[in-house]
C-alpha cells in the first residue's frame, strides 16, 4: 500500500511543473505579441531618443521587465526539464540546476535594475 502511494506521488510530481511551463507560455506569448506590435507600430522608426523615452514610461518599462521575467523563468523550467533528462548523476544534476538558477536569478535581477534606473527610481 505504501509502495502505491509513493508510485502515484512520483507519478504525479511533474504535473505542477507542467501547469507552470504551460502558464509561463501563455503570459510569455502574451506580452511578447504586444511587444512585436508596440515595436512594428511604434518603434521601427524612432530614433534613439525616442526609443529611450518609451522606455522611460513605467508602463511600457514594467511590461517590457515582465517579459523578460517571464522569458527567463520559462526558460529556467525548459533547462531545469533538459537537465532532468540528459543528466544522471545526482550530484551533478544539482550542481548544474543550481548554477543555471544562480545565472538567470542574476540575470533577472540585472534587467530589473536597468528597469529601475530607466524609470530613475534608484
Amino acid at each position: 500500500m505504501i509502495l502505491q502511494e509513493e508510485n502515484n506521488h512520483k507519478r504525479h510530481k511533474g504535473s505542477g511543473k507542467w501547469i507552470a511551463h504551460r502558464i509561463s507560455l501563455v503570459f510569455f506569448l502574451g506580452f511578447s505579441l504586444w511587444f512585436l506590435s508596440v515595436v512594428v507600430a511604434d518603434l521601427r522608426t524612432a530614433s534613439s531618443a525616442e526609443i529611450l523615452d518609451w522606455l522611460c514610461v513605467p508602463k511600457n518599462a514594467l511590461l517590457l521587465l515582465a517579459i523578460v521575467l517571464i522569458g527567463l523563468y520559462h526558460f529556467g523550467l525548459e533547462m531545469h526539464d533538459i537537465i532532468e533528462d540528459y543528466i544522471h548523476h545526482p550530484a551533478n544534476k544539482k550542481l548544474v540546476k543550481g548554477c543555471i538558477s544562480i545565472f538567470l536569478g542574476a540575470l533577472a535581477g540585472l534587467f530589473a535594475y536597468v528597469i529601475m534606473v530607466a524609470l530613475k527610481m534608484i
